[in-house]
């Protein structure tokens, strides 16, 4: 490793990762921004990912290859390397995944020019071939917000003509705002980026919105996210209760309230969603619903829920 400080730590987390980390790490030591050092920090692979990081790192002199000693999934892996990092930026990488060769540029440019704690790009979803991919997010135009409306964006509280995806790896982060806020990743959740996104615009003055620098999101069918299980209902609740005591141990649980429950919301669609397409008998289907609803309170008030949807929302359910 170089002595000299970086101007971006890339950390990138991998499992089993053989087919595609080498497709990723080209794409970050290929940059036109060359000033960064990459931690990949593997969290227990049992293929050939951990000796393709070390033939990289022997032939990098900007790269460090970390090992968990724990199964940590991707929070507990980003937490080693956020441990290690010494650039005045962070960006995250899945190692699956790979960015455009101006990412960095554009996206240290972006957090520069507008003075925000964290930059925010477009996202293209890949399945494997040029002709299929196609645009997830994408800011037509350089802007820059506040954190409060950064969360409106993520939970969609309001209809607004964008929003911002829980995905952190399209962002790019100032170290010494995570640092001094104390901003870390839930380890071994699947709901980890949810709860450090909404923590990251919760704290943030200021956020930027880079237009149409893309990072491209493998969609890999045996990902952890496509396989599902009861661990995805306990960490979608443990994610909440999560963010619920960090506003509440700050005094900021009344303030940010319709946030949590309009992000909620949304992050509960997606988990009826994961349910529907993992489970194809309804009984099976309705066991998940039974157990998600016993658990719930964990994270929820149903009270305050049922404020926030209001009885009209309610009612239309119901007469459906």
């Amino acid at each position: 490793m170089v002595d000299r400080t970086p101007l971006i730590s890339v950390i990138i987390p991998t499992y089993n990762s053989a087919p595609f980390v080498e497709r990723c790490l080209d794409s970050v030591f290929n940059q036109s921004l060359k000033d960064i050092e990459l931690i990949a920090v593997d969290d227990m692979s049992t293929d050939d990912t951990v000796q393709i990081l070390n033939t990289y790192s022997h032939k990098n002199d900007t790269m460090k290859v970390v090992f968990s000693e724990k199964k940590g999934l991707p929070g507990g892996a980003r937490n080693l390397g956020l441990d290690r990092a010494t650039g005045k930026y962070i960006s995250f990488i899945d190692s699956d995944d790979w960015i455009d060769s101006n990412f960095l540029h554009y996206m240290v440019d972006s957090i520069e020019s507008s003075r925000a704690c964290v930059s925010v790009c477009g996202v293209k979803r890949e399945y494997g071939n040029t002709k299929s991919s196609s645009v997830r997010y994408s800011y037509s135009a350089e802007n820059f917000i506040d954190g409060r409306f950064a969360l409106s964006l993520l939970s969609r509280a309001l209809d607004q003509d964008v929003s911002i995806s829980s995905i952190v790896c399209n962002k790019l982060f100032r170290a010494d705002f995570l640092n001094a806020s104390g901003i870390r990743f839930i380890e071994d959740c699947y709901n980890e980026d949810d709860a450090f996104m909404f923590e990251v615009f919760a704290r943030a003055s200021r956020v930027s919105l880079t237009g149409r620098t893309y990072y491209h999101l493998f969609q890999r069918r045996d990902s952890a996210s496509r396989n599902f299980g009861r661990k995805h209902i306990n960490d979608l609740f443990l994610a909440f209760s999560k963010i619920r005591d960090q506003l509440v141990a700050r005094n900021q649980f009344e303030t940010f309230k319709l946030y949590y429950y309009a992000f909620f919301e949304k992050c509960l669609g997606y988990l009826i969603e994961s349910i529907r397409l993992a489970e194809q008998n309804d009984e099976a289907v309705r066991n998940h619903f039974k157990y998600a609803f016993s658990i719930c309170r964990t994270a929820i008030s149903i009270e305050e829920f049922v404020d926030y949807c209001g009885s009209k929302r309610i009612e239309e359910f119901f007469s459906r």
